[in-house]
């Protein structure tokens, strides 16, 4: 189907504002670290490349202006609804990781990957690895692809079930929570149990200096457990966003 000049124009830039709203929240490519101008024409191609998929399910013609912002609206509500799901369990990773830093005492501020804010040193090596890994599995293509099913279900100008958004905003964050306690809850153990043996030593010895010696004792345990368990961390982080997103 062919359209007019008006209505493709439209048809594109309603099409950029589900697919920019989900570029946004989507992990690597919402980094602080990618320039603005590179998502935006990341979006952008992603949008004209989508536009003709959409022959035959979309019709786009012109309409009042008070309807066309409604229609942004809901579009937008509609991306930034898919890109969340992948957000969530990016921010449950990072709550993850800083409990490990903080249990494992090594919770120094360094630089952010996802944002600005400065974070846990152990926080941005999980949080760059993940990216990568989500990267390397193809994941913004599996989004791209759950973007385009989406025009079958929710076609432009069709708004959004809330309260089915609302549910699935609502799982997903129990499961990523749940996730980010899983894996940090052998470094909770681990922290627990030798804060817990250097408090008893200090009480049995007072003269042993126990906080100054748990520290690096505490420090060298942890990083030789992350390097043990780093590899299962990351499998079942990427198993468990990849569940997350078939839900969609």
């Amino acid at each position: 189907m062919i359209l007019a000049l008006d209505e493709l124009v439209l048809t594109v830039f309603l099409v950029f504002c589900r697919v920019g709203a989900c570029v946004m929240q989507v992990p690597g490519m919402a980094s602080a670290r990618v320039p603005a101008r590179v998502r935006l024409f990341f979006a952008l191609a992603i949008s004209i490349i989508v536009t003709p998929m959409l022959a035959g399910i979309d019709v786009i013609k012109p309409m009042a202006a008070a309807k066309l912002v409604w229609v942004i609206f809901a579009e937008i509500s509609i991306g930034m609804s898919i890109g969340l799901v992948a957000r969530i369990y990016m921010v449950a990773l990072e709550f993850a990781a800083a409990t490990i830093a903080n249990m494992i005492g090594l919770n120094g501020l360094g630089g952010g990957v996802e944002h600005d804010e400065p974070v846990a040193v152990v926080s941005s090596l999980v949080t760059v690895t993940a990216t990568l890994i989500l990267m390397i599995g193809d994941l913004h293509g599996m989004l791209i692809a759950f973007l385009v099913a989406s025009y079958t279900t929710l076609p432009i100008g069709v708004p959004a079930d809330v309260a089915s958004a609302l549910k699935l905003v609502v799982e997903t964050m129990g499961v990523a929570f749940l996730l980010g306690l899983q894996l940090s809850a052998p470094f909770i153990v681990y922290g627990l149990l030798v804060n817990l043996m250097f408090g008893i030593l200090g009480k049995l010895v007072p003269q042993i200096p126990s906080y100054f010696i748990s520290v690096p004792f505490l420090a060298i345990g942890g990083l030789v457990l992350l390097y043990f368990l780093f590899s299962e961390m990351m499998q079942v982080f990427a198993r468990a966003i990849g569940a997350g997103l078939m839900r969609l």
